[in-house]
């Protein structure tokens, strides 16, 4: 090796150690970072029970206040959710042992439940008590004698007017135009008021929303399509009896029409004291020979299971005045049961079912029955809770002189003032 290599080894090694103390002493001199503790979870609190220990009262109508005792409840209204028969009711106040609460519309008898969170309790069955309801729908001068009524899936009504001779349509709102007809009296076929009635008087509306018209003074049947063409189905114009096909029949006092799934209609001739049925392809037969036994026809009306329902008006010098129902199926013809309290069944006239099986039957003494699928009834008295439209009012003696009844699919009633030239609406509520 040679000397003058010696020196410079020597420094290169100083300089490595020199190095090499000062980065341990850097490292000693930075400190450890220290990662903290994760802070625990707050236990979950543990929810209460919710029980329903008692009601304010076990019954009442819409809109009432029930008090639901117990504990577990949510103190703030909003977070109980509260149910009568699955119908939610509005809470108006909460504490933790007791809500306040409204009875919901149209709720029916069933358990009342309340949910908080998690957890949920039933309590005992709330009776509903329904509340009548009647309202003035149309008339002020727009109708003149109705008759026969009709509604559609969308709840407009269809009115056979019997003394303007015309179809009238009566919206939802109350809003009144004609349909068919142009005022004079005659059995003219045609489009809207191209065609003419001659005392048009019962009304039905089959699946395809045809409406059928009897004509009272003209002896036949008219077919109306939903865009307005009038066309005469059945009967020659002739007062008579005589079976056949289309205009070749005979009809004597055509007093309800009804139709049924497969589009047949009925029709109650009270003068020939029968009921007659026309087939879609025109054949008239009579279906039901009554022999006056049954006092004097008057309308008729067909439920979602094809069962036909007529009532008679007794006549004071007839042995068979009975002021009935009856109901026609597969099994024969039987009478309906319309006893029930707070209804009388002296002059029984207007009938109608709904599309729920619910059958509504009118008498002179200001009443409607409504018999429910199971055989309960709920009579609608002539002292009703009031509500009017329109500045109209309802005619204390409306049911005496209605005529004609029809249902739509929530379960009101509508019927024919013909003395006031008014459509009520009748609803529970």
């Amino acid at each position: 090796m040679r000397p003058r290599l010696i020196p410079f080894i020597i420094i290169t090694a100083l300089l490595a150690v020199n190095i090499f103390f000062s980065s341990c002493s850097k490292h000693k001199d930075t400190p450890v970072p220290v990662i903290p503790a994760k802070p625990e979870e707050p236990a979950t609190p543990v929810q209460d029970e919710v029980i329903i220990t008692s009601l304010s009262v076990n019954e009442g109508r819409y809109n009432d206040t029930v008090l639901i005792n117990g504990s577990g409840f949510n103190l703030l209204a909003p977070g109980n959710k509260v149910t009568f028969n699955n119908k939610e009711a509005v809470v108006a106040a909460a504490t933790g042992i007791q809500l306040k609460v409204a009875v919901p519309l149209s709720a029916g008898t069933g358990v009342i439940k309340v949910v908080n969170g998690k957890k949920s309790a039933t309590g005992p069955a709330f009776t509903y008590n329904y509340t009548q309801l009647i309202t003035v729908l149309a008339g002020n001068g727009s109708l003149n004698h109705p008759s026969g009524l009709a509604v559609n899936a969308n709840g407009d009504i269809f009115v056979a007017d019997e003394g303007s001779n015309r179809i009238k349509k009566v919206t939802k709102d109350g809003v009144v135009t004609t349909f068919a007809g142009n005022g004079t009296a005659g059995s003219t076929d045609g489009s809207g008021v191209a065609a003419s009635f001659n005392h048009p008087f019962a009304i039905a509306i089959d699946k395809n929303e045809n409406l059928f018209v009897t004509e009272l003074a003209g002896y036949v049947i008219r077919k109306i399509t939903p865009e307005g063409v009038v066309t005469t189905v059945a009967g020659s114009g002739v007062k008579g009896y005589k079976n056949g096909n289309g205009r070749v029949a005979e009809f004597g006092e055509l007093r309800g029409i009804a139709v049924n799934d497969n589009g047949d209609l009925y029709v109650t001739d009270r003068y020939n004291s029968n009921l007659r049925k026309i087939t879609t392809s025109g054949e008239v037969t009579t279906y039901i020979q009554t022999g006056g036994q049954t006092g004097s026809l008057a309308t008729i009306a067909i439920d979602y299971e094809n069962n036909i329902y007529f009532t008679d008006v007794a006549l004071s010098d007839h042995p068979y005045s009975v002021n009935s129902a009856y109901k026609i199926n597969n099994t024969g013809i039987t009478r309906l049961d319309v006893s029930a309290a707070g209804f009388s069944s002296y002059g029984l006239g207007a009938i109608a079912a709904d599309s729920k099986g619910n059958k509504y039957i009118g008498s002179e003494r200001y009443q409607i029955l409504r018999i429910s699928p199971t055989g309960v009834k709920t009579s609608l008295s002539e002292k009703p809770a009031v509500k009017t439209t329109n500045s109209l009012t309802v005619n204390a003696r409306a049911f005496y002189e209605a005529y004609g009844m029809t249902a739509d699919e929530k379960g009101n009633c509508y019927i024919t003032d013909d003395y006031k030239n008014q459509i009520l609406k009748v609803g529970l509520q």
